[in-house]
């Protein structure tokens, strides 16, 4: 059955952005080096955006007297990745097939500037040639992005308790959101830090090292898996207090988010014995990434800022509440 899907709408879910009926992109239209191409900065989004904002400051309480406590934050965690106007096109050369009075004839396709997910939303044309003759072929209309940004935004609650033996656990996640014809969405990820500076006396900062899995799934409006993703990382943390309302935080951390894409490509909607069944894998840019912040304490309350530094740029803040 034909699968019409709409990508990455869980992007602009939660930035308020209003949406028209050209984001029914249908991927359904094109084969899969078209797809690999044009889903990935949506690919490199997610892993840039759920990589980000697990901490804002490296202290984990312990105490040898007392090393199970309780302590528990709540936050709310806004992202932002920040994307060059390169990601958001492509060019790309291609065969397909056209049938020409009941013959099936291979074409030799060409586009340029063709959008990505997060390009022009204007379709693509391409130009071709039949590859026996030479002789030019009719143009093929492709799609177009979902929206036409710089910046792929992303939100979610997070929840951080502990602690035991200067051990702490942090979980994010968001239900299983259907947004009608668009599909599903849901996400689900959890982190493990360990306090580090009380192996080292006096130490002048607070140092945490964490490691976390975090997995998020988009469906289409039957249920389809459009989307499985999957992320790993562990990250290296240090703060300093400079006073009672204020932190300065940095990490370093190591990650790799890779997500399998499914879909149908129906090559003549009339005859379904055509559909292709494309799956393939794409694993995020990003492998490393430096982390720089700060974090401001209202008694029970605070918030943060932090800049993530990779192979793009990501923003993130957060409003929490604590004790």
């Amino acid at each position: 059955m034909k699968k019409t899907i709409t990508l990455f709408l869980f992007f602009f879910i939660f930035s308020g952005t209003s949406f028209s009926q050209n984001l029914n992109v249908k991927l359904s239209e094109v084969g899969e080096s078209y797809a690999q191409e044009y889903v990935k900065p949506g690919i490199d989004g997610i892993g840039s955006n759920i990589n980000s904002g697990f901490f804002n400051t490296a202290n984990v309480p312990f105490n040898k007297s007392k090393p199970v406590e309780f302590n528990f934050h709540f936050s709310l965690r806004f992202f932002g990745s920040f994307f060059p106007s390169s990601s958001r096109s492509f060019d790309l050369s291609y065969l397909d097939s056209l049938d020409i009075n009941g013959v099936t004839r291979q074409v030799q396709y060409s586009v340029t500037n063709a959008p990505t997910v997060i390009g022009d939303t204007k379709a693509a044309i391409a130009t071709g040639f039949f590859t026996d003759n030479g002789d030019p072929a009719p143009p093929q209309e492709l799609i177009g992005g979902v929206v036409n940004t710089s910046v792929l935004p992303l939100f979610f609650p997070q929840f951080q308790f502990g602690t035991i033996y200067g051990t702490d656990a942090a979980i994010r996640f968001l239900p299983k959101i259907n947004v009608g014809e668009y599909g599903s969405f849901s996400f689900f990820g959890f982190a493990i830090r360990h306090n580090l500076d009380h192996y080292f006396k006096n130490a002048p900062l607070n140092f945490s090292i964490q490691a976390g899995y975090q997995i998020n799934n988009i469906d289409d409006d039957t249920d389809f898996r459009i989307l499985k993703g999957t992320d790993y990382f562990v990250n290296l943390q240090a703060s300093k207090d400079f006073s009672s309302v204020f932190t300065l935080y940095g990490g370093l951390q190591l990650e790799k988010y890779e997500g399998e894409i499914n879909y149908v490509y129906v090559q003549d909607p009339n005859d379904p014995n055509n559909d292709i069944a494309v799956s393939f894998d794409q694993t995020a840019d990003d492998k490393f990434r430096v982390i720089l912040g700060g974090n401001i304490n209202f008694g029970y309350f605070n918030f943060n800022v932090d800049a993530n530094i990779s192979n793009r740029f990501t923003l993130t803040s957060g409003l929490g509440v604590g004790f």
